[in-house]
């Protein structure tokens, strides 16, 4: 990891010269070390408490919670599993407050993708009664990861009784599923009054976060740079929307450069396989295939490892596709997808197998039952490009038409392969 880590900055300094999209000031205010410290502080302090009171079982929730935080800066996966093995620890022992720690490890389970496990304690956790409400809006995110509108439709009547921020949030997710994204935005902006005038940091903050992707997906990009900026005031340790941020300079401005200098940034203090993802593609895109080659197999490496589990599958089947030419891998991971989640995004995977396989009937056949007119996604319908032209359907029509619009969404190297420009 750290020679990857060499060869991205490497690059950097050999292109230093280019103009920067943020200034050496500007990300050197954005500085985590404080809010890490914190974090370790936090879990040593429960570790303490836990060492010296092993039986105390409220030490224990603690002491995952303090993991859990952890892993949302730092994104080290043994924090998550740590999290995952207290709270089995604790649910297996105690009767009180059980609904709240079948909670706690479901949202450690959506974390891991094990979505059909966290369902099944979700659904335990409603019918015990404990904070009922808490747990109709993680069935709700849970539908919505299965793809389950039904049920998301029968979530959102029984929480529409109090439509305050969580219902909000959620049916801005649910008009947003279905297209609608200026209705998705006003929403989301009526969350936004309702964060703000809680003073509940935490809750403006992912606020902030998904307004600024919604105005991304908008084509308004100075209003997204600016909600990723005020997310950074809040938490300067928040790598998501430092993240956004390279996003617009390397698809909105066309600047490598000063994309692979904010990832760097964020590099130095977080794990998350998804900022090496995002420089792996940028040293693509640049050209230098080697590098490029390098990253996505150590990438792979990395996170085809157990702790991660079917968290990283969709890259990982494309890795195998397209990287290492290993078919029958990706089938297997396809078919793992299909068993986690059977989304139109799960089948685009295995109609992508086919299609490489040469099957090309196959991968036209599941795009037509399973993706075409259930998801808005560009990323899935682009590919239907592939398996179909503008004489076989209507509908393809209508997707390049929508696609050739979403060149900031899709990034300037998935949008030129979509079109070979």
């Amino acid at each position: 990891m750290k020679l990857l880590s060499i060869k991205l900055l490497f690059f950097f300094f050999l292109t230093q010269s280019y103009a920067d999209v943020l200034p050496v000031e500007v990300l050197e205010k954005y500085q985590p070390t404080k809010k890490i410290t914190q974090l370790d502080n936090e879990v040593d302090f429960w570790k303490s408490k836990v060492k010296s009171a092993p039986n105390q079982l409220t030490f224990q929730v603690q002491l995952a919670n303090a993991y859990s935080t952890k892993f949302a800066t730092t994104a080290a996966i043994q924090d998550l599993k740590s999290a995952e093995y207290l709270l089995k620890e604790v649910s297996g022992k105690q009767n009180s407050n059980q609904a709240s720690i079948l909670r706690a490890l479901a949202h450690n389970y959506i974390s891991q993708h094990r979505f059909c496990e966290a369902l099944d304690l979700v659904e335990q956790a409603h019918k015990l009664g404990s904070n009922r409400r808490a747990s109709t809006l993680m069935l709700f995110d849970l539908y919505e990861e299965l793809g389950d509108e039904g049920a998301q439709i029968k979530m959102l009547d029984q929480l529409s009784e109090n439509q305050d921020f969580n219902y909000l949030i959620r049916l801005a997710k649910w008009e947003d599923g279905q297209g609608r994204l200026d209705r998705t935005i006003a929403l989301m902006k009526q969350a936004e009054v309702i964060a703000e005038s809680g003073k509940q940091t935490n809750r403006i903050s992912w606020i902030y976060t998904n307004l600024a992707d919604y105005y991304g997906h908008a084509g308004e990009i100075d209003l997204s740079r600016a909600y990723y900026l005020k997310a950074l005031t809040l938490n300067p340790a928040d790598w998501y929307s430092m993240k956004g941020l390279a996003w617009i300079t390397y698809s909105a401005e066309n600047n490598v450069v000063g994309a692979t200098k904010i990832l760097n940034h964020i590099a130095l203090h977080s794990q998350d396989p998804g900022i090496r993802l995002l420089q792996a593609e940028i040293l693509e895109f640049s050209n230098l295939q080697k590098a490029a080659k390098n990253a996505y197999y150590e990438i792979a490496k990395e996170v085809s490892q157990p702790a991660y589990g079917n968290m990283y599958n969709a890259f990982l089947c494309e890795y195998y596709l397209n990287q290492s030419q290993e078919i029958e891998k990706a089938m297997v991971v396809a078919q793992r997808e299909i068993n986690v989640r059977a989304t139109p995004h799960s089948y685009d995977l295995l109609a992508a197998v086919y299609y490489t396989k040469g099957e090309i009937e196959k991968a036209k056949q599941l795009s037509k039952k399973y993706i075409w007119n259930k998801t808005f996604e560009p990323f899935i319908l682009k590919n239907q490009l592939k398996y179909f032209n503008e004489s076989d359907e209507s509908f393809i029509k209508e997707v390049t038409a929508d696609i050739l619009e979403t060149k900031y969404e899709l990034g300037p190297l998935t949008y030129q392969k979509t079109f070979s420009i």
